[in-house]
């Protein structure tokens, strides 16, 4: 199998035609290879070059040139791009041993020689030189607790964090590819939807530093880190440079206190900015108030003849945006801007999300039709693999998510969230009976390797307070016994209303046990809340956080607790992504713990039973119907109580007990 990575646009029509004849004549001879071609590196005198091509083979490696200066270049370039590992330094002690030159000027007269005699390179040196040259070494974290227990948790999360992984040619090519239209990136929980655009936002600036640049993201704990994260791939391609934050705009969607997308807008232009409450007031709850607050700024822009401020905006987390802010954002496009291709706007949009991890009940994403029109280009860009969640644990998270095991009578549709059968084939599924027709039987699977680790059965206590004692015993034996650090663990409390009070019980619990068991060294209960929202990992430190400030985290262990908060009997869709947003946070294992377990139970199972496959009837246009009804339905009832709740808990018993007399004698 060969790939190619890179895009020849970024050469000129002869290199281009070279290459690919050279390409041609490996294909012929049938041999796999890995080629990367048209990505900018920086030279010894600060200027910068396109790489002609780098081919990866198991006989060697061939480096590809066209003027004499050249050589020197690309071959210091590659040195550079391996020295990273020390187990290829072979490759640097023994030069003329494992690479070849290619004169792409004199290409033909390669065409008559064996160029490929001798096998040089394991299947595993060849993923890590890929690995070097994409410096995909954010797939794989550093690693270095000493294991005191053979095959202990801690063990098996250490070769996890370990492995060699390098990216797919749709991944590396998203990045390095010139956008040439709208770009819509639908990716599974972990597919690197978030490092990727922001790997793209740095190749987009290195190349054109005068651009005018938005990244736009809906989890406001994400921003320091975000930030980090792109100057620390923007050095990937200028390791001497900064890049120049006043063209850098990281960019939380509505903004408070600080700096957000929505607010900048609104000062720029003298317009009134909105807070939450005058939002939600004013929409009347007819409509979701970020949502109001895009409607009503866009409608001014328009009637101002805004021309734009952003050659390109990027949208992460885009499932929980609606269709207002995505007009906000073409709005914010710039019209006027040399060496942009675009008929009515020069900028695009490039907007990445998985459907499934909205935690909005007012919001679905919006169609390429509704958000462009029928006269704008949008590329589909789809992310089949994920880097961070087992199979097991997807496809466990797919079903509940979905409500494929959900136990129904008679001939009801199970269904509670409905995916496009044609979505799941772009997310890396395959349908083992092959028919999608309406009413027909469906079974989806992933052909990646499995981890052959299974879920642990959910867990169900009496109260909160035996469900924290066996928690707080659980982690100290994970620490104490596992080799697990406490950085290892996200706590996710399901039960969000409560969620400071729920911390203080567990902690005190935990704290009260680690005396007990005179544990020397001082573990932490981090809460990460709408207040603590710092995502910077302590070792000592495990998180206490919801299911909203969780979202875009990520932990080797995760433990979801008071699971009873979202009832599997419900069809309220919201619930079922909360646990599928949940469980997908995961590297490794997912417990599940609450009162009242047997749904979760039943469901594990059965997606066990099937050999983690996803086993359906497609759903007939009536039962489509039928489903969304039922959904909203539920949906609405449900945030009605949880608002009724609300207001409870603000008042005294006596009335709360005079309130309810007062309804129930009602006839």
């Amino acid at each position: 199998m060969s790939e190619k990575f890179g895009s020849l646009k970024y050469l000129s029509s002869q290199t281009a035609k070279r290459i690919e004849l050279l390409i041609q004549y490996i294909d012929e001879l049938d041999i796999s290879y890995d080629i990367y071609y048209g990505y900018p590196i920086i030279d010894e005198s600060d200027h910068k070059e396109y790489v002609k091509g780098f081919i990866i083979t198991c006989y060697g490696i061939l480096i590809l040139y066209e003027h004499e200066e050249e050589k020197n270049t690309f071959a210091s370039c590659f040195l550079n791009h391996i020295t990273n590992d020390s187990s290829l330094m072979m490759i640097s002690m023994n030069f003329d041993k494992y690479i070849r030159f290619i004169d792409l000027s004199i290409i033909s007269e390669y065409m008559n020689e064996n160029l490929f005699i001798k096998v040089l390179f394991s299947d595993e040196e060849i993923l890590k030189i890929n690995r070097a040259i994409q410096k995909s070494y954010n797939l794989t974290k550093d690693d270095q607790r000493e294991i005191l227990h053979q095959n202990s948790l801690g063990a098996q999360i250490k070769k996890r964090n370990t492995f060699i992984g390098k990216y797919d040619s749709t991944q590396f090519n998203m990045v390095h590819t010139p956008i040439e239209s709208h770009q819509r990136i639908r990716g599974l929980a972990g597919s690197g939807k978030t490092i990727l655009m922001l790997k793209k936002l740095a190749f987009l600036h290195y190349n054109n530093p005068n651009l005018n640049l938005a990244f736009v993201f809906y989890t406001i704990s994400l921003k320091s880190s975000l930030i980090k994260q792109f100057e620390s791939f923007y050095r990937d391609y200028d390791r001497y440079g900064e890049p120049d934050m006043s063209k850098v705009n990281i960019l939380h969607a509505w903004g408070g206190n600080t700096k957000g997308f929505y607010s900048d807008l609104c000062d720029r232009n003298n317009f009134k900015r909105r807070t939450f409450n005058e939002a939600k007031d004013l929409s009347e709850n007819l409509i979701d108030p970020f949502e109001y607050t895009c409607k009503e700024l866009n409608e001014y822009l328009k009637s101002t003849g805004f021309e734009g401020l952003y050659d390109y905006v990027f949208v992460d987390e885009a499932q929980d945006f609606g269709i207002n802010f995505f007009h906000l954002c073409l709005s914010s496009l710039r019209t006027k801007t040399d060496g942009v291709l675009n008929t009515k706007k020069s900028g695009f949009l490039i907007y990445a999300y998985d459907e499934l991890q909205s935690l909005k009940e007012e919001t679905t994403i919006p169609s390429k039709i509704e958000i462009f029109g029928n006269e704008e280009k949008c590329k589909d860009i789809n992310l089949k693999i994920s880097y961070r969640t087992t199979v097991e644990v997807l496809t466990t998270a797919h079903a509940i998510g979905l409500g494929i095991y959900r136990d129904v009578e008679n001939e009801e549709n199970p269904l509670v969230n409905y995916v496009e059968e044609s979505n799941f084939l772009d997310m890396g599924y395959k349908n083992k009976y092959g028919d999608f027709s309406k009413g027909s039987l469906v079974c989806l699977y992933r052909d990646e390797e499995k981890s052959d680790i299974s879920i642990p059965d959910p867990l169900e206590f009496k109260n909160e307070k035996e469900q924290y004692k066996y928690l707080s015993d659980m982690i100290i034996n994970f620490v104490n016994n596992e080799d697990v650090l406490p950085s290892d663990i996200m706590i996710i409390d399901l039960d969000e209303r409560y969620l400071r009070k729920n911390h203080k019980n567990f902690s005190n619990i935990f704290y009260e046990k680690l005396s007990h068991n005179q544990y020397e060294n001082n573990i932490r209960v981090r809460l990460m809340d709408k207040n603590t929202p710092n995502r910077t990992t302590i070792e000592n430190e495990l998180i206490f956080t919801s299911i909203y400030r969780a979202k875009g985290n990520e932990a080797n262990l995760v433990i979801i607790i008071n699971c009873n908060s979202v009832p599997l009997s419900s069809r309220n869709s919201l619930n079922r992504n909360k646990i599928f947003t949940a469980m997908t946070r995961s590297k490794w294992l997912v417990w599940l713990l609450g009162q009242n377990m047997d749904d979760f139970k039943s469901e594990i199972q059965k997606v066990r039973n099937n050999n983690y496959m996803l086993e359906y009837k497609s759903p007939t246009d009536e039962e489509l119907k039928k489903i969304k009804l039922l959904s909203a339905e539920e949906e609405k009832i449900d945030t009605t109580t949880t608002n009724i709740e609300k207001m409870l808990d603000n008042l005294p018993e006596d009335v709360i007990k005079k309130l309810l007399a007062k309804h129930i004698n009602k006839e």
